[in-house]
């Protein structure tokens, strides 16, 4: 499960959520900056193993280490599937969450300022999430380019709640459940 938390210090619910899960290990995503070290430290309070954090310097090379790592998890299992999102607003990367876990598909941040998306080298196809207001139509050609045109969907509506509902059911007739 993802748990959120201020930056300074982690509510008591989300400890308790912690401790009902019976969690032992833990992800922080994102630098010291967005979860503090003071939070960090509480994590080993209530935590029995592994604490790792993936981040980087900004919220589109932190996608990348997130990346990086559901592809390392997923070793053999890695379909070579992503998502594309937008890193200037969060409903289309959100609509993705469970195809992120379902089908263990890791979701990348597009910068539409740079127009520049990371796509891991384990990485054969990708779903666009959104239209060409979200994800460039030179972002697409730029990953058709090197991915391969039959390799890349765009999965949009004309709004973010059309959007999402596209999204879920692109999951669904993927395989997730």
């Amino acid at each position: 499960p993802v748990l959120l938390t201020p930056t300074k210090e982690m509510p008591q619910s989300v400890l308790d959520e912690i401790e009902r899960l019976d969690a032992k290990h833990a992800y922080i995503v994102g630098g010291a900056v967005a979860v503090s070290a003071m939070v960090e430290d509480q994590l080993f309070d209530v935590l029995s193993g592994s604490i790792q954090r993936l981040a980087g310097a900004d919220r589109y090379a932190t996608s990348r280490a997130v990346a990086n790592k559901v592809i390392e998890l997923s070793g053999d299992a890695y379909s070579g599937m992503a998502c594309v999102a937008t890193g200037l607003n969060y409903p289309d990367a959100l609509a993705a969450a469970p195809l992120a876990a379902g089908l263990e598909w890791p979701i990348l941040l597009a910068n539409p300022k740079t127009g520049e998306v990371a796509v891991p080298a384990a990485t054969s196809g990708v779903a666009i999430l959104g239209g060409p207001a979200a994800i460039s139509a030179a972002i697409e050609t730029s990953l058709k380019t090197d991915l391969g045109s039959e390799e890349v969907t765009r999965v949009g509506g004309a709004t973010r709640y059309e959007t999402a509902a596209k999204v879920a059911a692109y999951g669904v007739d993927n395989g997730l459940m």
